[in-house]
């Protein structure tokens, strides 16, 4: 776990240290304060399977990531501010959103962004993966600088379930890591997919439509006709969505049922057989679904279950 705290410090040396500090958690990044005579910052970050989670607070301050410090870092993750106290200006795409207590927001480190911390305040940030994020919510452009959650009936569960996770020991094995940030996934998913974007009713869509793909992922009949139907659209417009992402609504619902499938699989106390764990997926060929997870993985089913499984520990 890192752990900074500018506190331990003499007044003269926290500007530095602060900025090392978020610049060695999150991104490289440039950091103004407003006041050097009582500033302070501090920050603890826990790793979980692929991400990071980090409980972060301090006075006001102004953080930006900028083209001349992008063109010599490679870092590519996508970032989400959860406030808890205090304001938080948001600035990236041409676009800016003020994010409250209870509100979250998306910021893409490959691309510039400003950061306007308004006062004392605290807030905890997800640092995920861009491939899983873009997989499951579809393309960061759509969704930066936009401001989510607010008056929205999950918004207390999400507060408390992203405060809950971080409080989480991290010293437990990535087979329930994966499933418990499986299930936060989802209620983000459910936040995002009754938001209303301005001009972004398709990224809306696009998530309801992925959602009801995957709620449904043990029926095999599941098709493109008949979530058009549920949806009132054509099967066309659906194509078109997924067409936006490179990929096709097949696609997606092969990799979704092979994604179910893996995880049941990689589990230590799933007992169900292979051909159990692969209809609950919605397969209904073994052989198919044996090629296909092979292509996927590099191993049949049969040889990635016999595979021994690394515990991995913080």
């Amino acid at each position: 776990m890192l752990d900074f705290d500018t506190r331990e410090l003499e007044l003269k040396y926290r500007h530095d240290y602060w900025q090392d500090a978020i610049s060695q958690t999150f991104v490289p990044l440039s950091c103004t304060v407003e006041s050097s005579m009582n500033f302070s910052g501090a920050l603890k970050c826990k790793s979980w399977s692929d991400w990071g989670i980090v409980d972060v607070s301090g006075s006001a301050q102004h953080v930006q990531r900028k083209h001349s410090i992008i063109k010599k870092d490679d870092h590519d993750s996508i970032l989400m501010s959860l406030i808890l106290a205090g304001k938080m200006g948001l600035a990236q795409d041409g676009r800016e959103t003020l994010l409250d207590v209870g509100q979250f927001g998306f910021y893409d480190t490959h691309r510039p962004y400003d950061l306007h911390l308004l006062g004392n305040f605290r807030q905890m940030v997800l640092m995920l993966p861009r491939k899983l994020f873009e997989k499951r919510y579809g393309k960061i452009e759509f969704l930066t600088a936009h401001s989510f959650g607010e008056h929205h009936p999950l918004q207390k569960l999400n507060c408390d379930f992203l405060q809950n996770l971080y409080l989480l020991s991290s010293d437990i094995h990535k087979e329930l890591q994966d499933s418990i940030l499986c299930q936060y996934m989802d209620l983000l998913s459910s936040i995002l997919s009754e938001s209303k974007l301005n001009n972004r009713n398709n990224s809306s869509l696009l998530l309801q439509i992925k959602n009801m793909v995957l709620k449904n992922i043990n029926h095999p009949d599941i098709n493109i006709h008949d979530i058009a139907c549920h949806f009132k659209i054509t099967s066309r417009y659906i194509s078109k969505l997924f067409q936006q992402e490179e990929t096709t609504f097949g696609r997606f619902l092969l990799e979704s049922r092979l994604e179910h499938s893996h995880r049941a699989l990689e589990s230590h106390i799933n007992q169900q057989s292979i051909k159990e764990i692969a209809y609950q997926a919605g397969f209904q060929d073994m052989s198919y679904f044996s090629r296909e997870f092979k292509k996927c993985y590099g191993s049949t089913p049969k040889q990635f279950r016999t595979m021994p499984k690394v515990v991995l520990r913080n």
